[in-house]
């Protein structure tokens, strides 16, 4: 398969004997002055890390139940991670089109299709949540993204949806409600909605009772046509598998990816205190479920910014989830035990000044402790009551108490 971005040719890759992948650059790829690497793990004029090509590309496919739906809905084997990105790979996270079809893939890019669906089609998702779904022409759409959930690349535009064609690029996310777990989508968009309030640049959502609509920062509009962002997670970024987004299975945390961006990125201190602060308002938000996957970060030629955060739930809502944070604090995960002394140990292992960490965990339990009822008052005005709401603010509330009674200790 052919790996292209924007009409030209990156690299190949082929399948390896595991069903994985082998990647390579292309030599004109490689002697292009404005060229930058697939990723951080896979630098341009180096032997490439077959390893970390398999970890960066295995990284595009869903997951777990999804990833299940999909290979039974296509006839593929869940092992042959090649075969499944072959029939997905039009439309990946960030600027990446993967596949080998005619045509000039350029020429498709500037003349993007899209069909549109209607309520009758969002209320066959909702209750059946097929990996992909069909087309009025009998075809399947050719999109399935990364993750567990069942979600799909659309195109939300003037109040409608719209599936992309061929290889053209997707605006939003349509995420539709587990019902496993109850009023998911306004959990998910009211705690990015706090989130943002402390200061974090997050995804825009828009939630309803059934779904969550999530605006794709990957993409932007150029000359009225949308454009595709090139952009990767934490996990890619450092070379690891899905697998081992967590670190309890990995051992990669905070510590790691703060390393890459101050290798890397273009604004090193502002990206900084804003993965800290992330890492701190998941505590206090109640979000155990803030992994490598939820990091990314958007390139600007060979330098890297971090991309808004997505993903942010309040998991400690529903019983049965893990209550163990996904990344460590000063080596502490259990949010009921991280007091002083992990905070302390935080600050020394992410390099950054005790008075800095209390200061902005002060700051963030400050605000929400004054202001919440405030920040829901916005939130329901603007799309809707949920029990949800009352529940994630008495969750807030606990974390906040449990937390200030941890740092008097």
């Amino acid at each position: 398969m052919t790996v292209w971005y924007r009409g030209t040719p990156v690299g190949y890759l082929q399948p390896d004997e595991r069903g994985g992948f082998l990647f390579s650059y292309t030599d004109d790829w490689i002697a292009r002055e404005d060229s930058f690497p697939v990723s951080l793990s896979l630098p341009l004029g180096e032997t490439v890390d077959q390893d970390r090509a398999d970890a960066f590309f295995s990284n595009l496919l869903p997951e777990g139940p999804g990833k299940e739906r999909l290979c039974r809905q296509l006839g593929i084997s869940p092992d042959n991670r090649y075969e499944i990105l072959k029939a997905i790979g039009h439309d990946c996270a960030g600027a990446l089109v993967i596949g080998d079809w005619p045509g000039d893939a350029e020429a498709e890019a500037e003349a993007p299709r899209y069909e549109p669906f209607g309520d009758d089609e969002l209320d066959h998702l909702v209750r059946n949540r097929p990996a992909l779904p069909v087309l009025a022409d009998g075809e399947y759409v050719r999109f399935s993204l990364a993750g567990s959930a069942s979600k799909w690349a659309v195109v939300y535009r003037d109040g409608g949806f719209h599936w992309p064609q061929g290889s053209a690029p997707s605006t939003h996310i349509l995420k539709v409600h587990d019902p496993l777990f109850s009023h998911a989508p306004r959990n998910e968009a009211f705690t990015a909605f706090l989130a943002a309030r402390l200061g974090l640049s997050v995804a825009g959502t828009i939630p309803s009772d059934d779904y969550l609509l999530i605006e794709r920062y990957d993409r932007t509009r150029e000359n009225g046509v949308s454009v595709r962002l090139h952009q990767e997670d934490a996990a890619q970024a450092l070379g690891i598998p899905s697998f081992r987004k967590y670190q309890r299975e990995g051992g990669v945390g905070v510590v790691q990816v703060l390393d890459l961006i101050r290798g890397h990125s273009r604004n090193p201190l502002q990206d900084q205190r804003s993965l800290i602060t992330w890492q701190l308002a998941n505590l206090i938000l109640g979000n155990s479920d803030g992994h490598l996957k939820n990091i990314s970060f958007l390139y600007d030629g060979d330098r890297v910014s971090l991309a808004p955060f997505y993903d942010m739930v309040c998991t400690r809502n529903y019983d049965g989830v893990e209550r163990n944070l996904a990344l460590s604090i000063g080596g502490g995960q259990d949010p009921g035990h991280i007091g002083r002394d992990q905070f302390r140990e935080f600050a020394r292992e992410t390099r950054t000044s005790e008075a800095y960490i209390f200061r902005e965990l002060d700051r963030i339990m400050s605000d929400l402790n004054e202001k919440l009822e405030d920040y829901a008052h916005d939130f329901v005005t603007r799309w809707g009551h949920s029990p949800v709401i009352d529940r994630v603010m008495r969750i807030v509330g606990t974390q906040i108490r449990r937390t200030g009674t941890l740092l008097q200790r």
